[in-house]
């Protein structure tokens, strides 16, 4: 009796850290109006590259959350690809902009973050001003939907450099 009580309790322990750890709700996308009524430090998601924790808050139109969604970018998918970039791709030596990389360093998507404080001087810190897809000239899809490409980390990452 005592045996068998404690096989259905390792196994129900077990369960319950499998359903805890693939849990479906967890993946789920945080639904477009996450943050309507939410003020901009509010935090969305927090993405990770190794220790290193970098926060999507709600923001405003001009960086984070709220702007993703304005720019009608936000999906389940977009959400999967700045969790990828910033944990697998290729970072800038000031650690501001992270690049998903083709496996001929071209750079795909961006992720553009903050580490320090907003403005100088706010909360800190500001976490992800913005992600898009990387797009050139005469090229109708350099990834096509759904391919995760393998991830190069020993590219360089060009900055556009502002005229005068």
């Amino acid at each position: 009796m005592v045996r068998r009580l404690l096989r259905v309790s390792v196994v129900g322990a077990v369960a319950l850290c499998l359903s805890a750890t693939f849990s479906p709700a967890a993946s789920a996308a945080v639904p477009a109006n996450f943050c309507d009524g939410k003020s901009e430090e509010t935090v969305v998601r927090t993405y990770s590259r190794g220790s290193l924790a970098i926060p999507l808050r709600c923001g405003t139109n001009t960086y984070g959350f709220r702007h993703v969604v304005q720019k009608g970018r936000w999906n389940d998918a977009f959400d999967s690809r700045i969790a990828n970039t910033i944990a697998r791709g290729t970072v800038n030596a000031a650690g501001t902009i992270y690049g998903e990389m083709t496996d001929r360093c071209v750079n795909t998507f961006r992720v553009v973050v903050n580490q320090g404080a907003i403005g100088g001087s706010g909360f800190r810190p500001q976490g992800v001003i913005t992600a898009y897809e990387v797009t050139y000239p005469n090229t109708a899809s350099v990834r096509p939907e759904g391919v995760v490409p393998a991830q190069r980390t020993d590219c360089l990452i060009y900055e556009p450099v502002a005229e005068p």
